[in-house]
């Protein structure tokens, strides 16, 4: 009420914990994404970089760009379920959102995202169809505004072209 958005955005995060080892994950991630929109719109450095840190330990990919998609699926009012693993196909979906958004608004996560396309495209120990995704996003942030998808499993091409589907920059 005051317009302490910095206090408000360290009691969500300290909420969120507390929510976390109470067994209640659900509202602690909802909890983690409102702290972290707050930290985003004031700069809230400290903030920003304890989620970063914590993203990993949570299952979300390193840096910011898992809080980005959370705090966007939070938005859209999509239903937020960490009791469970997320399916792979629900992970390369959010990889490749958080990719397209981090491309768009030439984030500095863009340059992480090549870096672990760039792994995942020669990989050994990957499967053939990340090793395909890998290389396809690789092309994509290289420049290629279309890049061939052919090699993709269906599912993972629906996926890719759903999520730049909407991009007209390169």
């Amino acid at each position: 009420q005051i317009g302490d958005k910095a206090g408000e955005c360290v009691t969500l995060f300290n909420m969120a914990h507390i929510s976390w080892q109470n067994k209640q994950q659900d509202e602690a991630m909802k909890m983690w994404a409102s702290s972290y929109v707050i930290a985003k719109q004031i700069g809230y450095a400290q903030v920003l970089q304890a989620l970063s840190q914590l993203a990993p330990q949570l299952g979300l990919p390193e840096g910011l760009a898992g809080w980005e998609n959370l705090a966007q699926r939070v938005q859209n009012g999509e239903k937020i379920e960490f009791g469970q693993e997320e399916s792979e196909v629900e992970q390369i979906r959010g990889f490749v959102r958080g990719l397209v958004h981090a491309m768009r608004e030439k984030s500095p996560d863009a340059e992480k995202y090549f870096q672990s396309v760039s792994k995942m495209a020669i990989d050994p120990q990957a499967p053939s169809h990340v090793q395909e995704l890998g290389k396809v996003l690789q092309r994509l942030m290289s420049g290629i505004k279309n890049p061939d998808l052919s090699a993709l499993t269906e599912e993972i091409r629906k996926i890719v072209e759903e999520e730049i589907g909407g991009k007209d920059e390169g």
